[in-house]
């Protein structure tokens, strides 16, 4: 998949067709990649973090810390307006680098720990974790095209965009996302700040806030 063809995914989704874009990837043939990148259980760590910016001196509670309610839910680089999906990092640090706080905030950070496997993909970095040696003739012609998207898509997830640009701008990465979700996976891993982790809503009903404290 070239860069043109991603660059046309992201208009077409903009400005022609939202629900059925003609230029989406293979929908086999990505269930296929995907399968490749599922992180193992054992290479997640056991707590993850999520931060807010508070409205004053009071800190957050462990409900407001959670993902926002359904229906409320802003555009994010995952999830469609309404859908509600909990961003959580891998770490603490991540998590306030994430929300970008000034020197004068005030930030609540919950921590949660998952009570149930759960199936992850790792967008971080599609290409270096896929070895061509794994795949077949047949098969690495197939992918390859999704391959680049994956990429492409992981980049995009990575990238900061303006608040109001979002609506527009994450169109691309919430529709890949939503097909990820279609095809069997709870979320995706990618990128941030060094690294962020992203997981849908329907994790957090089997997931236990621990606790949330202000900084």
């Amino acid at each position: 998949m070239t860069q043109n063809r991603w660059i046309a995914l992201k208009d077409e989704l903009k400005y022609k067709n939202r629900f059925f874009p003609e230029s989406a990837p293979n929908q086999k043939e990505l269930a296929e990649l995907l399968g490749l990148l599922v992180i193992s259980q054992n290479d997640l760590p056991r707590d993850f973090f999520r931060a807010r910016v508070q409205r004053g001196e009071e800190a957050f509670s462990l409900i407001d810390l959670m993902a926002p309610p359904v229906g409320v839910a802003q555009a994010g680089r995952a999830n469609p307006p309404g859908l509600s999906y909990l961003y959580v990092a891998s770490d603490r640090d991540t998590a306030l680098a994430e929300v970008r706080p000034t020197v004068a905030d005030v930030v609540s950070v919950a921590q949660f720990e998952a009570v149930r496997n759960f199936k992850l993909v790792d967008l971080s970095d599609p290409r270096s974790q896929i070895s061509p040696f794994r795949l077949g003739i047949e098969t690495l012609s197939n992918v390859r095209a999704e391959m680049a998207f994956l990429s492409m898509l992981s980049e995009d997830l990575t990238r900061p965009t303006p608040v109001h640009k979002a609506t527009f701008d994450y169109l691309a990465t919430q529709y890949l996302c939503e097909l990820i979700k279609r095809i069997g996976y709870d979320g995706v891993r990618y990128l941030g700040i060094p690294t962020f982790l992203r997981y849908q809503a329907h994790l957090l009903a089997h997931c236990v806030g621990q606790g949330a404290q202000a900084f």
